[in-house]
């Protein structure tokens, strides 16, 4: 292909780009991509530049990618951009990641070390071999972990058993297995088989881990498997000892390079060696997040120093994701330098902080806000400010934004648990990648399985019959020492299958006195006592929950404690805590901790709002409808494509599925974008955090301020310092994800502790050392998207969303000054609890975020009134309608009349109120065609220009105005009986001022004043005219008038 038929591809990049794309193929490259700088782009022309413009072959280029998804994004974006007649030219391309590669190289090469046709080892394969070893531990090795317990934990026991018992004391002694692992999976990493370790190891020879590297290393190559940390330390060892293995490839293109390990580098440089090839490498240091898997960012200075020929090095700096301020921030934090306690030094020259703040990266657009930062004193209060946030965004007129949009990063998935909550709490959809969430855990759908059954339990819907089935299968499945194995469990299937028309509860009984179906006596008691026992008086109960929150509060306990699991998950083993191995208190530690999370699903119960139902109404409908909303959030726990699902869910509909906010850690956020992005906890403790097994470590149990820990610290061989700098590296990464808007949130209750002695049981939490005061200040300076109309419609054009005629669309129902009024009280009142249309609201579930408007906004009375000129123009469009009708009659009342054109009053309708008082309501709109009239009386003309109106058939008539567009007040001299004003405000809904009036009666009897407001300058009085007469057989009205127009 010739050159200048690649200039289109060409034509798309800039200059930095160009350059990495057309650079020599024989030569080393370093392409440094930030966050947000097309390295996917620069990879897929990279690729297209050196086989179409350099005619290599592919099957001579070999290319590494981090994972599956990304080497099958890279093939199908060529064959999108490269023409179909080219198609055929990058068929044998090499692509996939290290892993991939080199198990290839040794099913090809393997025989040369022993292996003939290897498979990959399962986990209890591991776990066996260890096991073997451990029985078969030599007694020195025995005696010297007596007194090292590095890889072994030590049960207590007493010394005088050992001297009064013959039998072999090993059993005491429980190993970590995923300890042992752990560390010849660290030794392998290294390019270490076990001879090598013991001959270079020296002192720090260990002579147990030795022992188990030697044993494991002996049976897995009996018995042909490999690990995936045999793949990469035996295809080093095939290319670095038999040369006859090393591939003749033109250039090597690898990418997410900061990621790759030491060992890593070894093999792409020993892929290089024979042909001399070129290599491009593409990543960016400041993202290397994986150094718990060995990965190195110094790989990139490494490279540098063992390369015989000079490297090159590119780095990008232009950001094609976020906003200007974002990507400052973001570059404010890893230039800065973090010392290992946390910082308070705020004598930061200010001629640095400048400077810090003058990013190199260029963005290629920017806005008035910036990112947000705010402190809680609780996660909870946290979670809730996410979750108003949230709605507050999505309330916003045209889609601008909408959940798939939306993403909580996480440091750690303890986290995840309290977010959770706020969420279901306020019915906002979510998913959780790859990590599992609360509500998957075995014992919560175990107990929810419960909760189902006992509410349906005496549902005979034959559509039930099939949900029975399953939860009454997963509990049978679930429930410790039931009695019923897995042959019972088949049998109990298929009978259920046999009588699909049956319901599975009727079905047990039938079970129970069959013989061969459960041939365990104990099978058939547990269901007895499982029907007997727990389903008929749980659902007895639930029948007869009395609406109280106690009386819910005892349902739930109830069913937890009849349905065995409190047993299971809250008693504790018998011994006393010294009698106890270390096995049991493991064991102790996995049930008490299944019981913390069923504790969290009941406060969760407990504070649900339910939409259906009404409010502090805790009946069975209460019950089902929490268990609607759990249904509505399922986990994906297999991870996305970088890019794909956004795409999908961005076209999707706001009831579509996939249109949900997604939770995920840190980690596993790499790669991806989200328009809107939370990054909560970023306090000491959690970020940085420093404790052991990083963040996909997950028991489940919620974080709080009382188990917050600091205090089990990861045992790496890297120092703190190294530590911190990685942290520093995941918090970049995280924050580099929001493409528009970003919340940083951190848990500060230092000062509160201090205040109140009741928190003394929670740790003090601080902000992150990373958040320094003066990127603190910079952020408080800047302004939020909802700091004015001009912010707002910036996000509109960034989204390239016609602001106009969104707002034009719902003009009637929603008005963009109250919102930004409600947000403005919401951040004031700092109580964290969201207000609309005025008013705090605690309850997210029955709100319609589409409307803020109580009614359509015109020159027509809330009370079924209109001007004389509008009155008469209305009349003129209805000519043709001759009978008018009623409904709602008072006191029996029924009117069916027949007006003549133009010679009527506004409809009005009665509607008794509870007290026994009628309100006048307005049903007229501009495209109605009946009118209903007061029962009353009707004026017998249609007023005219200065004559008299009358709004009422019993309120004395008024002069008409001259023109109702230059009305500004209505007067009245006679003043106004058992009236008074009990609210009044001016607002403007886009240009359109009205006053919002409520005029109530009371007991004695006031003269209505005047009622003076400024607006724009002018002086407005509105003079309330109306005289309630009272006769024998009238009631005193209640009058509430909500709204009046003034139209310039």
């Amino acid at each position: 292909m010739a050159d200048f038929e690649f200039d289109s591809v060409l034509s798309t990049l800039n200059d930095l780009q160009r350059e990495a794309t057309q650079f020599h193929h024989k030569q080393l490259l370093q392409i440094k991509a930030p966050p947000g700088s097309g390295k996917t782009r620069i990879v897929i022309s990279r690729l297209m530049y050196l086989v179409l413009v350099c005619n290599i072959p592919s099957n001579k280029i070999v290319v590494t990618t981090f994972g599956k998804k990304a080497a099958n994004e890279i093939k199908e974006r060529i064959i999108d951009l490269v023409p179909t007649d080219k198609r055929y030219l990058f068929m044998d391309l090499n692509v996939g990641t290290f892993h991939s590669l080199c198990l290839k190289l040794l099913m090809k090469h393997g025989y040369r070390l022993g292996y003939h046709n290897p498979t990959i080892i399962s986990e209890s394969e591991q776990k066996l071999i260890l096991k073997n070893a451990i029985a078969a531990l030599p007694d020195h090795l025995y005696d010297y972990y007596l007194t090292h317990q590095n890889i072994v934990q030590v049960a207590k026991w007493d010394k005088s058993e050992k001297k009064n018992s013959n039998q072999d004391t090993k059993h005491v002694l429980d190993f970590d297995v995923s300890s042992i692992l752990k560390y010849i999976s660290k030794l392998k990493s290294q390019g270490l088989v076990a001879e090598k370790y013991k001959q270079t190891s020296g002192r720090n020879l260990d002579q147990g881990i030795l022992y188990f590297y030697e044993a494991y290393e002996r049976d897995a190559l009996e018995m042909q498997k490999v690990d995936f940390d045999d793949l990469l330390l035996h295809g080093y060892r095939l290319l670095k000892n038999h040369e006859e293995t090393l591939p003749s490839y033109d250039h090597i293109l690898v990418d997410e390079f900061q990621d790759t390990s030491a060992l890593q580098l070894q093999i792409v440089l020993l892929w290089a060696k024979r042909a001399q090839s070129g290599i491009t490498v593409v990543g960016d240091p400041d993202q290397c997040i994986y150094a718990f898997r060995d990965a190195s960012p110094s790989n990139f200075k490494d490279m540098r120093y063992l390369c015989d020929h000079p490297v090159t090095v590119i780095p990008l700096n232009q950001n094609y994701r976020s906003s200007q301020k974002i990507i400052d921030c973001c570059q404010h934090i890893i230039k800065s330098d973090f010392n290992d306690s946390p910082s308070t030094d705020e004598s930061t020259d200010d001629s640095n902080i400048n400077e810090m703040f003058e990013s190199a990266l260029c963005g290629q657009f920017d806005t008035d806000f910036g990112p947000v930062y705010r402190e809680f004193t609780s996660f909870d209060q946290e979670a809730m400010h996410i979750s108003n946030e949230i709605k507050y965004l999505t309330s916003l007129p045209g889609d601008v934004m909408k959940y798939s949009e939306i993403a909580v990063l996480v440091r750690t998935n303890r986290q995840i648990t309290t977010i959770e909550k706020h969420l279901i709490t306020n019915y906002i959809p979510y998913r959780i990648i790859g990590s599992k969430g609360f509500l998957n855990f075995p014992e919560i759908v175990l107990f929810m399985n419960c909760l189902r059954l006992v509410v349906n339990f005496k549902n005979r819907e034959k559509s039930m019959f099939s949900n029975k089935k399953t939860w009454i299968l997963d509990i049978l499945n679930e429930m410790e020492n039931n009695g019923i194995g897995e042959v019972s469990l088949l049998n109990i299937h298929k009978y259920f299958a046999a009588k699909k028309g049956s319901d599975p509860i009727d079905l047990l009984l039938e079970i129970v006195e069959h013989e061969k179906i459960i041939t365990n006596n104990k099978g058939k008691e547990y269901i007895k006592l499982f029907i007997k026992n727990f389903l008929i008086p749980s659902a007895d109960f639930a029948m007869a929950l009395d609406g109280t929150e106690e009386g819910l509060s005892r349902f739930f306990s109830f069913v937890y404690n009849r349905s065995g699991l409190e047993r299971y998950y809250n008693d504790t083993l018998s011994k006393n805590e010294d009698e106890k191995s270390e096995n049991d208190k493991k064991k102790d530690e996995l049930r008490k901790s299944k019981h913390n999370r069923i504790m969290t699903l009941k406060e969760m119960f407990l504070g649900f709002k339910p939409l259906k139902t009404q409010q502090n109404n805790y009946s069975l409908s209460f019950v089902h409808e929490f268990i609607e909303s759990i249904d509505m959030f399922p986990v994906e726990e297999n991870g996305i494509d970088p890019g794909a699902d956004e795409k999908k869910s961005n076209a999707s509909d706001i009831n579509d599925e996939n249109n949900r906010v997604t939770i995920c850690t840190v980690h596993k956020s790499k790669g991806l974008e989200w328009s809107t992005v939370f990054v909560p906890g970023c306090s000491e403790k959690i970020i940085p955090c420093l404790i052991n097994n990083d963040d996909n470590n997950n028991n489940g149990e919620r974080l709080t301020e009382e188990n917050v820990s600091f205090e089990n610290y990861k045992q790496p061989n890297a120092s703190t310092s190294q530590m911190i700098q990685e942290e520093k590296r995941v918090f970049y990464v995280a924050l580099s994800r929001a493409k528009h808007l970003l919340y940083i949130t951190a848990i500060d209750n230092e000062e509160k502790r201090e205040d109140d002695n009741r928190s003394s049981n929670k740790r003090t939490m601080i902000r992150s050392r990373f958040l320094r005061q003066e990127l603190v200040d910079r952020l408080n300076a800047y302004s939020s998207v909802f700091s004015s109309i001009k912010s707002v419609k910036q996000l509109y054009e960034i989204k390239f969303i016609d602001f106009k005629s969104c707002l034009d669309s719902i003009k009637n129902n929603f008005s963009l000054k109250i919102f930004l009024k409600d947000y403005a009280t919401y951040i004031e009142e700092k109580s964290w609890q969201m207000y609309w249309m005025g008013k705090k609201v605690y309850n997210l579930n029955g709100l319609d975020i589409s409307k803020n408007i109580s009614m359509v906004t015109s020159t027509m009375f809330s009370t079924g009134f209109m001007s004389a000129k509008q009155h008469v123009e209305q009349m003129d469009k209805d000519k043709s309608i001759k009978r008018v009708t009623t409904s709602n009659p008072v006191q029996g009342d029924s009117i069916t009349s027949t007006l003549p054109s133009k010679n009527y009053a506004p409809r009005t309708k009665y509607v008794k109120k509870k007290r026994g008082l009628s309100i006048p309501t307005q049903e007229t709109s501009a495209k109605s065609t009946d009118v209903i009239v007061s029962p009353r009386k009707r004026p017998d003309y249609a007023p005219k220009k200065d004559s008299e109106i009358c709004r009422s058939p019993t309120r004395k008539p008024l002069k008409a105005p001259n023109s109702p567009t230059k009305q500004r007040s209505l007067k009245n001299n006679n003043g106004l009986d058992n009236l008074d004003i009990s609210d009044l405000s001016i607002n403007e809904d886009e240009g359109n001022p009205y006053v919002n009036v409520v005029i109530k009666t009371e007991k004695r009897d006031d003269e209505l004043g005047s009622t003076q407001q400024r607006k724009k300058g002018q002086q407005k009085t509105i003079d309330q005219m109306f005289k309630l007469q009272r006769g024998k057989k009238r009631k005193r009205l209640d009058l509430s008038i909500e709204t009046i127009t003034l139209s310039d």
